[in-house]
């Protein structure tokens, strides 16, 4: 072959995501040792790399949380850790878009992901988010306090959840763990039920504003009509095939009103009264509230 020859190249495939498992013993998990990838990661903050799925904030049923964890002592955490490489990127976005994961695939309507908790640090190289979700198939809604399943698909006891950790601004995948193997009654699972629209955040804020006012739930109902009649300021799109949210507030929305409205307050629905009240009025609380401390003339815990 003449020395001056082209040299031909193989075509490039499509990037490869790699799984990396972590063994776990009985003694290790009894002693509450972290399971991670054995690629270092230095982009997580140390805290979340060093903190455990917060399994408690899923909505599981009792036989749920104890095979989870059973699995917890065996080789069940599927994790994938990422940077801010380029090809690191390309494995973190294929993973993610593999199982249904990534935002485009989370926006449609057939998706099965839930979110169930998130939280955010700050960090040097910016806003560092974890977002924890769960298959709407291992979701029972009697364990969220609700008596009318809405969700499109019957719950069959999937284990399947993700904890995805990313950076806000620039969307890039630093990690994505959890239990990812979907039972077979999901796996075969058809929809059983529309699937809800999503209320517009234009009436969501309109509602929560109204609300702060001290204008009642069915004055907020009659304002919403009116608005939705009008037009809704040139939003609502002229063909209701094109809509993707809701616009009229419905009787089930008030729930869920009630509870983001007693969280701006910060009052924790999830906790006793007596406990909220202890966390306003304790000076060491984050919670504590110097206003009404002032007006209470004695308090003992």
């Amino acid at each position: 072959m003449p020395k001056d020859a082209p040299k031909t190249r193989k075509p490039k495939g499509p990037p490869q995501y790699k799984v990396r498992f972590a063994t776990v013993s009985e003694n290790g998990a009894a002693q509450g040792r972290k399971v991670s990838s054995e690629r270092e990661n230095t982009t997580v903050p140390a805290r979340s790399l060093a903190s455990d799925i917060p399994l408690s904030e899923l909505w599981l049923t009792q036989e749920q949380k104890d095979v989870i964890n059973a699995l917890q002592i065996v080789d069940w955490l599927f994790c994938v850790n990422g940077d801010q490489e380029e090809q690191s990127q390309y494995d973190a976005a294929a993973c993610m878009a593999s199982h249904g994961l990534d935002l485009d695939s989370r926006e449609d309507k057939s998706n099965r992901w839930s979110v169930r908790w998130s939280t955010s640090t700050k960090k040097d190289a910016g806003r560092i988010r974890r977002v924890l979700l769960q298959c709407d198939c291992g979701y029972d809604h009697r364990q969220a306090g609700t008596k009318k399943r809405r969700t499109a698909v019957d719950f069959t006891g999937c284990l399947a959840h993700a904890e995805i950790t990313y950076v806000l601004d620039t969307q890039k995948i630093l990690r994505v763990r959890g239990f990812l193997e979907h039972n077979e009654q999901c796996k075969v699972a058809l929809m059983a039920r529309i699937p809800p629209l999503p209320l517009h955040p234009t009436v969501y804020r309109q509602a929560l504003t109204l609300l702060a006012s001290g204008v009642s739930l069915t004055d907020i109902q009659q304002r919403n009509q009116e608005w939705v009649k009008a037009g809704g300021d040139g939003l609502i799109p002229k063909h209701g095939r094109d809509w993707k949210h809701r616009w009229l507030l419905q009787r089930h929305d008030t729930r869920s009103l009630y509870r983001q409205f007693s969280r701006m307050h910060g009052v924790k629905i999830s906790e006793q009264p007596h406990i909220n009240l202890h966390e306003w009025l304790d000076p060491s609380s984050r919670q504590y509230n110097p206003t009404l401390a002032a007006a209470i003339f004695h308090y003992s815990a």
